[in-house]
């Protein structure tokens, strides 16, 4: 990753020069300063320090992408039961008004008979 792509990602997830002087101990107002641009070659110290820190953004996000797919999966699986479930009880339901349309149809031709 290169310094460019280390303040995007930073800017990108809406982290203020106060929380990395905060978390790195960089000075607030040169932060600041890169983060708007105004400072396009700091110190090999801060760039590293920065590199580092959207390194450490960027693996969370992709964590948190591997647990929204591990949490899709595991719904995607109770979703699938639920509809074999569903499914079962309209072959169920449908088994018995076969029945009961065999029955109907059973009852009226008895009775069109004695007409």
């Amino acid at each position: 990753m290169d310094f460019k792509e280390a303040i995007e990602i930073i800017n990108n997830k809406g982290i203020t020069a106060y929380e990395l002087n905060k978390e790195l101990g960089l000075n607030e107002a040169g932060i600041r300063r890169v983060l708007t641009y105004k400072i396009t070659n700091p110190q090999r110290k801060t760039k590293e320090s920065l590199i580092e820190y959207a390194k450490k953004i960027q693996k969370t996000i992709q964590n948190d992408t591997n647990n929204d797919s591990i949490k899709n999966e595991s719904s995607l699986k109770e979703e699938i039961i639920e509809l074999r479930e569903s499914n079962k009880n309209l072959r169920e339901t449908n088994t018995k008004l076969s029945k009961s349309l065999e029955n109907l149809s059973k009852t009226l031709e008895n009775l069109s008979k004695k007409l």
